[in-house]
């Protein structure tokens, strides 16, 4: 094993599994999603070093590569063996880049605002009108906010993550000029106090958004609460929280928002 390797230790130290660190020791790919991942180690040893020259402490990059763990162990688990999909290559890009940023219990995208990411098209479209397109202009730098699966979306530590946010984009990248956060997704939709409680988490984090629009998008929920969009199956589940209960029921009430936080 390399001695005094920083992408060994990084990987160590974000608990990546065995034959991540043995891939990168060795550089032997013997498949292409192994040449994939082991393209990866390399992205992320530059990162390493452009995280050092800029001066942000390393325990952000450990951090921030729990979305790289996570796509190395499922890869490992679903395929049996070490490797990333290239759809999986497709979304560690941002990471790689230096764009995206785990900050306390949000993630935070570098985001040079591009409309055609928030509106879409047929079953996701989610259309701007001119004067929201006209206060959105494309690339205007913006915070896209992603919400892990499990994140803590309690008051205090979405008020840490978005303070810490404002801190750390201020320090390490005062070149830029943020128009605020920004997120697209169906925890923030106006309808979701239908779904639970006021004094839930998830319609308290939605009330901090100023929701600039809005569509009955039901996909993305489907998929994201029960792993399908497949309505008979998801009857046939057992439903262990209340959101869980509360779907099926109130489908009407269900959508995808475009929201808005000041900087």
């Amino acid at each position: 094993m390399k001695k005094e390797d920083p992408v060994l230790d990084v990987l160590t130290r974000a608990h990546f599994s065995e034959d991540v660190l043995q891939l990168w020791d060795h550089q032997s790919p013997e498949s292409e999603a192994e040449t994939n991942l082991l393209e990866m180690l390399v992205k992320l040893e530059s990162l390493i070093d452009t995280y050092a020259m800029n001066g942000i402490p390393q325990s952000i990059l450990i951090d921030s590569l729990k979305d790289f763990r996570y796509r190395t162990n499922r890869h490992n688990h679903e395929m049996g063996g070490v490797g990333l999909s290239k759809h999986d290559v497709h979304w560690l890009h941002d990471y790689l880049n230096f764009r995206l940023f785990d900050l306390g219990s949000l993630r935070y995208q570098i985001f040079p605002f591009d409309r055609t990411y928030i509106e879409r098209e047929g079953m996701d479209s989610l259309p701007l009108t001119q004067d929201q397109k006209d206060r959105f202009q494309d690339g205007d730098i913006y915070l896209n906010i992603h919400i892990m699966k499990g994140a803590d979306l309690s008051p205090i530590a979405i008020d840490a993550s978005l303070q810490q946010a404002r801190e750390f984009f201020s320090k390490y990248f005062p070149e830029l000029n943020i128009k605020g956060f920004i997120t697209r997704t169906w925890l923030i939709y106006s309808k979701m106090s239908y779904l639970l409680p006021s004094e839930s988490n998830i319609v308290k984090f939605g009330h901090r958004f100023e929701i600039i629009q809005e569509a009955p998008i039901q996909y993305q929920i489907l998929e994201r609460v029960y792993g399908t969009q497949d309505l008979e199956a998801i009857a046939k589940m057992p439903k262990k929280t209340s959101l869980q209960r509360n779907i099926l029921n109130n489908l009407e009430n269900v959508g995808v928002s475009f929201g808005y936080i000041p900087f």
